[in-house]
């Protein structure tokens, strides 16, 4: 073998080998990237106390989980995911931390939580639909342009969606009972009928922004804004003894 052959097959074994670690470092890095994103794509949901039907985003995919504001922007949620302990026995984890800002308020903090792809379909889609809606009363501060506003209709848009997606799921589920089902769909229809008229106040406030011809906020004493704040309290307070029922039939809590 000629020198400039020898040198040649050094160099192809050179380009060999950083192809090959450079390969690793690429599967290495994705299977990284797909466990936080399965994390954070896999929230956690509150199935009592008194952040029954919150979800959290944690920062990993193993069992005690930091809570992060960071990601938890809507929920100013804080925390821990623990493990049952003495001062929170059970077969259940829970979160402690703040919710809302608000510090953990006792025994068993903010509630029990399970994870969010451990759910039954209609568990994830009401808090589904508490988280969208969660959002939406979230920017309301921020409803200073048609853009803002538009986004927060859309938001309302797949709540409406998403009510007809339960109902489906409450109709196939033999686990429910033509009673419960019947009260489940008028608490459905409550909500739905809120959401209506939020939908009604946020078109109003759009025509003030565009007829005044500037950016206008909702500010916390405007009508329309006390409206809005009723109608979306009333609503959620529907919704958490919606979860309620949905934990129930799931037998969660034994």
């Amino acid at each position: 073998m000629t020198v400039i052959g020898y040198n040649n097959l050094i160099m192809k074994r050179f380009l060999f080998l950083i192809s090959f670690f450079l390969t690793l470092s690429f599967t290495w890095l994705q299977d990284a990237y797909c466990q936080v994103a399965e994390a954070i794509n896999n929230p956690w949901i509150i199935i009592d106390g008194p952040g029954i039907g919150i979800q959290l985003e944690g920062d990993s995919d193993i069992l005690i989980t930091t809570i992060s504001s960071s990601i938890n922007m809507v929920a100013m949620a804080d925390g821990m995911i623990n493990e049952p302990s003495d001062s929170c026995p059970g077969d259940k984890q829970y979160y402690s931390g703040t919710l809302y800002g608000q510090p953990s308020p006792g025994r068993c903090s903010w509630g029990h939580v399970i994870r969010y792809k451990d759910a039954s379909d209609e568990l994830k889609t009401i808090t589904d639909i508490i988280k969208r809606e969660e959002s939406v009363h979230f920017y309301l501060s921020e409803s200073k342009d048609r853009g803002a506003l538009e986004l927060d209709k859309q938001y309302l848009e797949y709540i409406f969606s998403q009510i007809k997606n339960l109902k489906i799921l409450l109709n196939k589920n033999d686990k429910v009972t033509s009673k419960t089902t019947r009260n489940l769909f008028r608490k459905l229809d409550s909500i739905n009928n809120l959401d209506n008229e939020v939908l009604k106040s946020f078109k109003k406030f759009i025509t003030q922004v565009e007829s005044k011809g500037e950016n206008i906020q909702l500010t916390d004493q405007s009508p329309i804004r006390k409206k809005l704040d009723h109608d979306l309290s009333l609503a959620y307070d529907i919704k958490v003894k919606i979860v309620k029922e949905i934990v129930s039939i799931d037998g969660l809590l034994k």
